[in-house]
């Protein structure tokens, strides 16, 4: 009979730290990102929140680039 070792649970990060882990750089500020690259994830936020909102799952775009 094989017994089976549970994983520990992935330990998920908490976002509303108060305090940096060590080592951490600054958080990028949004205004500094180029213009194109604020409009392309202003377009994928939206986009993916309205397929959620209607409980779709979002299809695949064609040109994507998939490395």
């Amino acid at each position: 009979m094989h017994r089976h070792r549970r994983r520990a649970p992935e330990r998920q990060p908490d976002l509303f730290l108060t305090s940096r882990p060590p080592g951490a750089g600054p958080d990028p500020g949004w205004s500094s990102l180029p213009d194109a690259t604020r409009q392309a994830v202003t377009a994928l936020v939206t986009r993916l929140l309205l397929t959620h909102a209607a409980g779709v799952a979002p299809e695949p775009e064609g040109d994507a680039d998939e490395r």
